[in-house]
């Protein structure tokens, strides 16, 4: 009845009935023949009829589908204009259609451009490759670029285009230069890359793989380059582990026992030691990267992890952000939870579980977990220091709470970091230094956020969210780590352009994501989408959608090939092949190597070296694993053990434990900020400290000792609760930014809205009118003056000027606050002062002016006229000495302060400033 149904009348019932009939009568009794034919027809032919059946189900979906993305698209565009935006395509796209509209602005570009070159050319697309054309002349367009290393499918890059372009460049009778020599890497890897890779093609068959040419001569080598490691083990996770663990221990002997050297041409005879500096580990995902770490650290092995998810994905910064969202909101029991369980806390799912049954259950309030914190001593079930950590945790985010909203986002975290030495704790981790620097950048990221007119928690947290969100390629703050003797860990796309004497490539046998997209769309079959079977609720695929799915996994697959080659094609010297064989399916590179080497994956029954290729070069094969004793750096104290130091009891530690502490602890002292040698820029902050007192420059400048003085967070915020009043040296910046905004023309209120923004830029929070009149005042005080009318008046004006010169070699750096020519010619100099200290204390500053007296004449060719200290509160101008004597008395202080930076010696100077000195403490204790 089915088969006899009109096409037209085909319902999904007759379709779900035919589907049913055609599996009972495979399973009637009769000759195996037939059922042998009624079981290929409903495996084979009839699931195709399935496919079109549906497609033309579909057919109503699609055209709602398309009508509903063509109005999301209307409205994006209008809602872009609503705001006079541009997204990111927009960028190109709306150039392109200029070009294409404007024939005269088209040609006016194109003759701007004698030579047109584009790198990297395979990773472009149709958009680009069109903007380009719309540029180009028919003889001036010069592209470069490799199809084997076209990795970029993800962000839109197109092969074809590429391809198409070759072709084109052919058929017009230009030139197609082949570069198929490679001066990177030894003679045997690049035989094992041409016989691994040798007759595959792609893209259609249009990426031909010719072989490289091996150009650069290298030394002898008596060991094998390339080394395949393969581990095997009962599950997929425990062949991974091993895996890691046998990989880390190979870089261990590599380095450590000398097994691998660096044997370029034109070095030693024997070569280099490889050092870890020079070992690169490469992987598809990060998504098992810890497997990695662990390895290595468990080796006492130094590494330093490049994240291709940047920076504001890094696991520290999400713990700071959580931490600052509890702040906010700590009835967030999720974030308040990865908070607890964070290096801030670092309490047990256990202890959590506790937490949260006390405070809904037991005690029978419903409370939420932010309220039962500090209960914590009254848990009988959660561990004793864990209870500690919790109290301690709850007094901590009280104080935390308070302070949000007195102080800035930036000036917070300080404050966080600091009080629960989430920093130290960082720099305690594998890769530390690059954990610390992350925190302090993001820290700066406030700042800079808060000068913008940003403010609050709640924008701080809109900004990440949609830093996070564009996957804004912030890179991880730079930190000497990276350059140093640390082995690399990476995915192959951050390792493309690079090369190293040692890669490692790992994670051999990882599967390809499949994909299961319920919409995907390709450009020979357009939009494709499963539909639902409305009888079995099941989603069914389409003809247009099982063509599109079998499109984007053949490029899928290309694409996968062309990454293993840029992965092998990164070594110089020597390649490491890493993989994990569980049960199950096989990854496509383990899959590939196996059949071009002959390797006989389920047996594991290997050989330990085998000979490929023309010239018979030879792979050495690992299988057992590599045994060593794991270092005690990282290891998790056993519970005794963590017990007696909770009791303060003496432990016994092991002996790698001294020299884990002192890599830390090398970090945390204290280094001079001043390094040698001629590149150090000197401040006239620094010297005037030093002219001052050089142990304060020495303590403060040249060791970046943190003051003692106290005036702590806590204090600093009940005496503005109590006093409501804002310091001298803030507001001597809030003028500063006035005075160096100000504009002649001005009139009052346009100088009282200079004001505000000057005090919103510098603190959080609506300012007090008096304060605003105040600064007002002082701002006029000075403008209504005799000095600050020959400036309104004068021919050229320079306000905040920073300047760098050398004074005797020495670089010197600063910035002068006004500097101003009434006739074009003579400069007059000028310095505020808004701090307390009374003209008649002027004698310390007079230096300072000299030395921007001899900033002026070094920049400008002749010393200034006058030199004048104006102090903002009494509102009176003081004349400053530069004459030759006073000069010659500065040369003489100068001499002193870079004998000093030769010598070494830095004593203390007793005098007033020590009552306010914030360094009296290190005096004091020696």
């Amino acid at each position: 009845n089915t088969a006899r149904a009109a096409p037209d009348s085909l319902t999904v019932d007759h379709v779900n009935h035919a589907d049913k009939e055609l599996r009972r009568y495979a399973r009637l009794h009769g000759p195996e023949s037939v059922k042998d034919g009624l079981r290929d027809l409903r495996e084979e032919f009839f699931p195709e009829l399935r496919r079109i059946f549906f497609e033309r189900e579909a057919a109503g979906v699609g055209r709602v589908l398309r009508k509903f993305l063509a109005e999301l698209s209307n409205r994006y565009e209008g809602e872009k204009r609503s705001r006079s935006a541009l997204d990111f395509c927009d960028l190109t796209e709306k150039t392109v259609q200029l070009l294409r509209t404007a024939p005269h602005v088209r040609q006016e570009l194109k003759e701007k451009f004698e030579y047109i070159l584009v790198d990297e050319f395979q990773d472009t697309n149709r958009l680009q490759k069109s903007l380009i054309d719309l540029l180009r002349s028919d003889e001036n367009l010069f592209v470069v670029g490799d199809a084997r290393q076209s990795i970029y499918g993800f962000r839109d890059a197109d092969l074809e285009v590429f391809l198409q372009h070759r072709e084109e460049v052919a058929r017009e009778n230009g030139v197609v230069i082949r570069l198929d020599s490679n001066f990177r890497t030894r003679p045997e890897i690049i035989d094992f890359i041409n016989h691994v890779f040798k007759g595959v093609s792609g893209g259609n068959g249009q990426v031909e793989r010719s072989e490289l040419v091996a150009a650069s001569r290298f030394n002898e080598k008596r060991n094998p380059s390339v080394e395949l490691i393969l581990t095997k083990g009962s599950s997929v996770d425990e062949a991974r582990r091993l895996e890691a663990a046998t990989l880390a221990g190979r870089i261990h002997d590599i380095v450590e026992k000398k097994e691998v050297r660096i044997t370029r041409s034109g070095g030693p005879r024997e070569g280099t030691p490889v050092s870890y500096g020079d070992v690169a580990v490469l992987l598809r995902s990060t998504a098992d990267i810890k497997l990695y770490e662990r390895a290595l650290a468990e080796l006492s092995i130094p590494f330093f992890v490049t994240r291709g998810r940047g920076l504001y994905n890094a696991r520290e910064i999400t713990d700071l952000m959580n931490f600052l969202k509890v702040i906010d909101n700590p009835l967030d029991e999720i974030k308040l939870a990865a908070v607890l369980r964070s290096p801030f806390v670092g309490v047990t799912d256990e202890c959590l579980f506790w937490l949260a049954h006390y405070g809904k259950y037991r005690n029978g309030t419903g409370k939420e977990m932010f309220h039962t914190i500090g209960q914590a001593d009254e848990i009988p079930e959660i561990e004793p220091h864990h209870r500690d950590r919790l109290v301690r945790f709850a007094g901590q985010l009280n104080l935390f709470r308070e302070l949000r909203g007195r102080l800035s986002t930036g000036s917070l975290m300080d404050v966080i970091i600091d009080k629960t030495d989430f920093d130290t704790r960082m720099l305690a981790l594998p890769s530390g230094r690059q954990k610390y620097a992350n925190i302090r950048k993001v820290v700066e990221l406030a700042r800079s956020l808060e000068k913008k007119g940003f403010s609050g928690l709640n924008e701080f947290f809109r900004v990440i969210s949609d830093l996070r969100f564009m996957e804004t390629r912030e890179s991880e703050a730079p930190t000497d780590v990276e350059k140093s003797d640390v082995v690399k860990l990476m995915t192959i796309h951050a390792a493309k352009g690079l090369e190293f004497p040692v890669v490692a490539l790992a994670d051999l046998n990882r599967l390809r994501r499949n994909r299961s997209d319920d919409l995907i769309f390709s450009k020979k079959t357009g939009l494709g989408f499963r539909v639902l079977n409305t009888v079995t609720r099941d989603p069914e695929t389409t003809c247009s959608y099982s063509q599109a799915v079998e499109d984007q996994r053949q490029k899928d697959l290309e694409e996968m090939g062309r990454v293993f080659y840029v992965a092998l094609t990164r070594a110089e010297e020597h390649l490491l092949l890493s993989g994990a064989l569980g049960p199950g399916s096989r990854g496509e590179w383990i899959k590939v190597l196996a059949e071009r080497l002959g390797l006989p994956l389920e047996s594991m029954d290997m050989p330990e070296s085998i000979t490929f290729g023309d010239n018979g070069c030879k792979l050495r094969i690992v299988t057992d694993g590599v045994k060593h004793k794991t270092s005690h750096a990282f290891r998790k104290l056993p519970a005794p053990d963590r017990q007696k130091i909770l009791d303060g009891k003496k432990l016994e530690l092991p002996p790698g434990a001294p020299q884990s502490a002192e890599d830390v602890l090398s970090f945390l002292r204290v280094k001079p900020r001043i390094g040698s040698g001629g590149n150090y820029v000197y401040s006239v902050t620094e010297i005037m400290s030093f002219l001052l007192c050089p142990r304060l420059y020495y303590l403060g400048h040249y060791l970046g000792l943190p003051s003692m003085r106290a005036d702590s967070v806590e204090e600093t915020a009940v005496d503005r609760r109590e006093h409501d009043e804002i310091r001298r040296d803030v507001l001597g910046s809030i003028v500063h930014a006035v005075l160096e905004r100000y504009h002649p023309d001005f009139t009052e209120p346009q100088l009282r809205q200079s004001v505000l923004q000057a005090f919103n830029e510098e603190l959080i929070g609506e300012p007090a009118q008096e304060q605003v009149d105040l600064v007002t005042q002082w701002v006029m005080g000075f403008y209504s003056g005799p000095v600050g009318r020959a400036v309104k008046d004068s021919r050229k004006v320079e306000r905040e000027l920073p300047f760098v010169f050398k004074h005797r070699g020495n670089p010197i750096r600063g910035t002068i606050d006004l500097l101003f020519s009434p006739d074009g010619s003579d400069w007059h100099l000028v310095d505020y002062k808004s701090s307390s200290v009374m003209p008649k204390e002027v004698q310390g500053y007079e230096f300072q002016m000299r030395l921007y007296s001899l900033a002026v004449e070094a920049i400008y060719g002749r010393k200034p006229l006058k030199a004048t200290l104006f102090f903002i509160v009494p509102k009176e101008a003081v004349p400053v000495d530069i004459s030759s004597i006073a000069m010659k008395d500065l040369e003489d202080k100068l001499e002193s302060f870079f004998n000093a930076q030769k010598g070494g010696a830095f004593p203390e100077r007793k005098g007033p400033h020590c009552d306010w000195c914030g360094y009296r403490g290190y005096c004091e204790k020696g």
